[in-house]
């Protein structure tokens, strides 16, 4: 209920001198002193004056005073005895609007961020962000991430990392609220890998705090720094709009989150847990406590299979093998429409499938949303397929990019369509028009033809054909060009002009000296009669 609401029940309950029905329409008369109070003053009183307005009961079933003293009960840093026994678990919004790694001026709003930080020194081990409704899938996807290497992660946004510049590992318990962390797939998931979960009261974050704080903390120094940000409310009247301010996409926003995040790991100096630690020169860094931890035995066993926290922890979208690679289907749709240039391969996936394909198979994929450029199918068990692109730049596209880009490409060739249409209507009436153009000198050429009484058959119309050909290239070129019975008589002439110079004897070298013998010799050898001018 709003404000206004609020105020008009108000009114209606407390200040009503008469009502009156005209029918089904009523007509109440108010008392003359409400008119002195205002909508700000109802707001301000009811917020601020305990007697008017007081909760006996929390939302939780928890009084004010539980609440309290659970928060004073003390910090929930410290409370394990192993790094990777406790991890908390929680989403939240970025307060950041982004644009398409396609175009800068296509807005695409505000990703989630799921992030898996540890108990002892609040070390962040797994981050899942994307622009997916926060869920079980997304709080698998955290699980997944902490559990792998983080080096081809950074390395996606221009950051190098070595293996202990951000840890990896699983861990016994999760912690979290009674969100997306309770959904059956996680549930599930967890399982199977042999992990626990605590869930706390909703609407209750002490169970949880840390992470609840550093939520807090990563807001203020990366989403309200950058442009475009919501700084967490709804824009104010008079305020520019979000989406006129937004410039960076989702890869420059995830190289700053990971900055970010390394600072926290790795640099930001730290209150050491224990005297242990600080007797024995640990450094004073989350990363120097977990990497003492790990080398002194504060380690609890947690099963690690990778593959099996893939196939659990990734979602599930149905591709198709074809004989040039497996193909992801748009999971927006009902239909098998296939995402235009997401095509994966491997050289596993080239020798066993490829290399003796008949016929499309259908396949499960598990890739993760954020980053499609790599994925897993079941084919003799757990194989990865790597995207096949000779553009860097696609390799950086989230699920959500192909897919937006894909409905442009459907959006421009439907636009086309009317182009296509005009195009071709205008071949076809070029077609007629020169085809009647030519058609009329044709009939006009007969028409002299057959008053001369020369019709040509159809034997002559297909005789001569490469003949003719090579007089027409000369004629457009210049350079004559020979066909077979061109040539036959070019070397019938050569012939003849040859026995023609053999005939004749060769002049003896006094004749030569003579110039009417001379010119006599010249002309027999040619064909010609000599002819001699009057001087």
């Amino acid at each position: 209920m709003s404000i206004t609401e609020a105020f008009e029940k108000t009114k209606h309950h407390f200040f009503v001198e008469s009502v009156a029905f005209d029918g089904v329409k009523a007509d109440v008369k108010l008392k003359e002193e409400v008119k002195q109070y205002t909508v700000e003053q109802f707001k301000y009183w009811g917020e601020r004056a305990e007697a008017v307005l007081k909760a006996k009961v929390g939302p939780l079933g928890l009084s004010p005073d539980a609440i309290r003293r659970a928060a004073r009960m003390g910090s929930m840093k410290g409370r394990s005895s192993a790094y990777n026994e406790v991890a908390y678990i929680d989403s939240t919004a970025t307060d950041q609007t982004l644009v398409s790694c396609v175009s800068r001026l296509k807005v695409i709003g505000s990703p989630w961020r799921t992030v898996v930080m540890e108990g002892t020194s609040n070390y962040i081990f797994g981050l899942h962000a994307g622009f997916e409704n926060v869920s079980a899938m997304t709080t698998l996807l955290a699980i997944l991430h902490a559990a792998e290497s983080k080096v081809d992660f950074c390395a996606r946004y221009g950051i190098h990392i070595e293996e202990n510049d951000w840890l990896a590992t699983t861990f016994h318990r999760h912690p979290g609220d009674n969100g997306e962390p309770k959904g059956r797939d996680a549930m599930d998931a967890m399982q199977e890998a042999e992990i626990g979960a605590s869930f706390g009261p909703a609407y209750n974050s002490l169970n949880k705090s840390p992470l609840e704080s550093d939520h807090k903390k990563k807001q203020g120094r990366v989403d309200h720094r950058t442009p475009g940000s919501t700084m967490g409310r709804v824009r104010k009247r008079g305020e520019p709009s979000r989406a006129e301010l937004a410039r960076l996409n989702f890869p420059e926003y995830m190289a700053l989150l990971i900055n970010e995040i390394l600072y926290h790991n790795n640099q930001e100096i730290i209150e050491l847990p224990t005297l242990e630690m600080r007797r024995a020169g640990v450094e004073p860094t989350r990363r120097g406590v977990i990497l003492w931890m790990q080398q002194n035995g504060y380690v609890a066993s947690t099963p690690r299979n990778l593959d099996s926290l893939r196939v659990r922890c990734l979602p599930t979208l149905k591709g198709v093998i074809y004989q040039d690679g497996v193909h992801l289907l748009d999971p927006m749709t009902k239909t098998r429409r296939v995402i235009p240039g997401l095509v994966y391969r491997s050289e596993w996936l080239n020798s066993h499938v490829l290399s003796s394909y008949k016929s499309s198979k259908n396949v499960r994929v598990h890739l993760n949303p954020s980053y499609p450029s790599e994925a897993w199918i079941h084919l003799e068990g757990l194989q990865k397929v790597d995207l096949v692109t000779h553009d860097p730049e696609r390799r950086e596209l989230t699920l959500l990019d192909w897919l937006g880009l894909m409905q442009d490409q459907r959006m421009e060739k439907h636009l086309g369509a009317t182009a296509r249409t005009q195009a071709a209507v205008n071949r076809i009436e070029e077609t007629q028009r020169a085809t009647a153009r030519a058609d009329k000198e044709r009939k006009a050429e007969l028409r002299e033809l057959k008053e001369a009484g020369k019709v040509p058959s159809k034997t002559s119309l297909n005789k001569d054909i490469r003949k003719n050909k090579a007089e027409e290239l000369a004629a457009m070129t210049g350079m004559p060009r020979f066909t077979q019975s061109l040539q036959s008589e070019a070397r019938a002439s050569a012939v003849t002009q040859e026995a023609t110079s053999m005939a004749v004897p060769r002049p003896s070298d006094a004749a030569m000296h003579d110039p009417f013998e001379a010119l006599v010799h010249q002309s027999l050898r040619q064909g010609s009669d000599p002819t001699v001018s009057q001087e």
